[in-house]
């Protein structure tokens, strides 16, 4: 099955530390200035100390939720783009910002 070949393509991945490394040293240490360790960060034992802590907020319901109101909050730009008139192509000067609200609208319904 194709989906299975898939997740075990994306979990061979994520657990060859050493083949795939999350960032360079340089991109790294530009985003912990920013934002400080992370899950999205670390490795190793560190990576471990984090999933432990941020565990509780990744389960198969939440996903679910993720998911399900990321594909509402998409199909409201489409609805609304349709509405607006702007057909089939629609052009965004700027999708990061589209995406930023995105993510902010599916952050403030998932974990809430």
């Amino acid at each position: 099955m194709v989906v299975l070949a898939l997740d075990l393509s994306i979990q061979t991945i994520f657990q060859s530390h050493t083949a795939f490394p999350k960032y360079s040293q340089h991109n790294k240490a530009a985003v912990e200035i920013a934002y400080g360790p992370s899950i999205a960060l670390t490795e190793h034992d560190e990576w471990r100390r984090h999933r432990r802590l941020v565990g509780t907020s990744f389960t198969e319901r939440n996903n679910a939720i993720v998911w399900e109101s990321t594909i509402e909050i998409i199909l409201g730009y489409f609805i609304k783009w349709n509405r607006d008139g702007k057909g089939s192509i629609v052009r965004v000067p700027d999708f990061t910002e589209v995406a930023t609200q995105i993510a902010l609208m599916v952050f403030s319904i998932a974990g809430g």
